[in-house]
């Protein structure tokens, strides 16, 4: 899986380069690549906001565990063995689940706030 880095060179007074990371750059274009990639492989999106929040809006055809839930349900979503594009309100909350199921082996990635998925759902 990949990870959502963005990559910056800077050039410090002794002239050499140092390479920094700036995490979860949710509106770079290689995160929107991504997702619409994920979306071509026919990826399950998973809302992992509260019910109440999701009540506000949500992506037609989305699957909803709330956060607290996903230790239960991650061996489901492991055996669907399917690509899975992980959304919140914000992006704090799928960046944890992301890597929690990553780590079990699950092919995923963080979609940040689910706007950011639905918005190239349409375009």
């Amino acid at each position: 899986m990949a990870s959502f880095y963005t990559f910056y060179v800077l050039r410090h007074k002794d002239n050499k380069q140092k390479i920094m990371k700036k995490s979860n750059s949710y509106s770079s274009r290689y995160q929107q690549d991504l997702i619409s990639e994920y979306l071509s492989k026919g990826a399950i999106i998973l809302d992992v906001r509260t019910y109440s929040e999701r009540e506000r809006g949500y992506i037609s055809g989305s699957k909803h565990i709330e956060m607290r839930d996903i230790p239960f349900h991650a061996e489901i979503l492991k055996k669907l063995n399917k690509p899975i594009i992980v959304v919140c309100a914000g992006g704090v909350r799928s960046k944890e689940v992301a890597k929690h199921l990553e780590f079990i082996g699950v092919d995923i990635i963080n979609g940040g706030p689910w706007q950011n998925v639905e918005n190239l759902m349409v375009a």
